[in-house]
């Protein structure tokens, strides 16, 4: 079985994708870094900020081994470089 899962863009992987969002079909049962695994995969280029991002669902920073549900929408947090 397969879920759809919405994920929210910033920075970087907003520019590559030029989208806010976009919607993946994975596994069910995958985890949230599942899904960046899987954005990645589909755009090598976002590997690295990726691997470095963190994740966030309903506003809140959520852990990476969270399994997600059928419908729902995760944001992408990548590293912020300030100074």
């Amino acid at each position: 079985m397969e879920i759809t899962v919405t994920i929210n863009l910033f920075a970087k992987p907003k520019e590559v994708l030029n989208s806010p969002s976009v919607n993946i079909t994975i596994k069910s049962g995958s985890t949230a870094r599942d899904c960046l695994n899987h954005l990645g995969n589909t755009h090598p280029i976002l590997k690295d900020v990726l691997s470095k991002s963190k994740i966030a669902k309903d506003c809140k920073y959520i852990q990476d081994e969270l399994v997600l549900t059928q419908d729902c929408s995760i944001t992408i947090i990548p590293p912020i470089s300030g100074g």
